[in-house]
């Protein structure tokens, strides 16, 4: 099962994101290097920052339970994967990288962690489309007699 590795594959790439360092964050008024669990921390309690940046935040600190969820499903239920689901992850993937885009996040505190992440989410995104795609594939073929 091709899928069940890739899904495996980006589930390690994910988990190895939460522990390498992802960013340099201030933290009661001292600036630390967060590993990914503490950055997801400080996405989801997010202070002192814009209301949009303060969205963009949480709703990026949210996107790990999508990334779960979605994998989980996967492994348990491939023939369950939706096109919604598929594109709520590329969304994910999409919003997530608002760390390295938006001008008021400097792009030199993001370390390899963060980028181990935006990697995840997308390598995940491509395991469900290809999933999906052999699902339907098997689907459409006409049954042997």
């Amino acid at each position: 099962m091709k899928a069940h590795r890739a899904l495996l594959f980006t589930g390690v790439v994910y988990l190895l994101a939460w522990f390498l360092p992802s960013a340099r964050v201030e933290v009661w008024l001292d600036t630390v290097v967060a590993h990914g669990w503490d950055a997801t921390l400080v996405a989801l309690t997010p202070r002192d920052a814009p209301v949009a940046l303060q969205i963009l935040m949480f709703t990026s600190g949210l996107t790990n339970v999508l990334f779960i969820a979605a994998g989980v499903l996967a492994w348990v239920r491939p023939h369950r994967v939706s096109r919604g689901l598929e594109w709520a992850v590329w969304v994910a993937a999409l919003v997530n990288t608002h760390w390295f885009v938006i001008p008021a996040v400097d792009r030199s505190e993001l370390r390899a962690g963060y980028y181990l992440w935006v990697l995840s989410f997308l390598l995940l995104g491509a395991t469900l489309h290809r999933m999906r795609a052999a699902s339907t594939a098997k689907a459409s073929q006409p049954a042997e007699a």
